[in-house]
């Protein structure tokens, strides 16, 4: 077990849930990416939350956003964390 050093966005490519896995967060790695299973049972792929501050003010689009990407006033701190 690891703890994150960074947020990552989790995606099932079955049933295509999603999930925000914050910093600090302890999880099994497998080559360099977390390795967390779906409630569904399958395994969840993962992509760094990439998040770039711009002047658009955040709100629900960000705050339920399902990607990996983040171009608003919250830099990716909200990206995520309804969806």
């Amino acid at each position: 077990m690891r703890k994150l050093k960074s947020v990552w966005i989790l995606r099932c490519p079955g049933c295509r849930g999603h999930r925000r896995l914050e910093r600090g967060t302890e999880v099994r790695m497998r080559n360099g990416k977390p390795d967390v299973r779906c409630p569904c049972g399958r395994s969840m792929t993962a992509k760094l939350l990439s998040g770039r501050t711009t002047d658009k003010a955040c709100d629900t689009r960000c705050e339920g956003a399902k990607g990996h990407k983040c171009e608003c006033s919250c830099g990716g701190e909200n990206h995520g964390v309804s969806a």
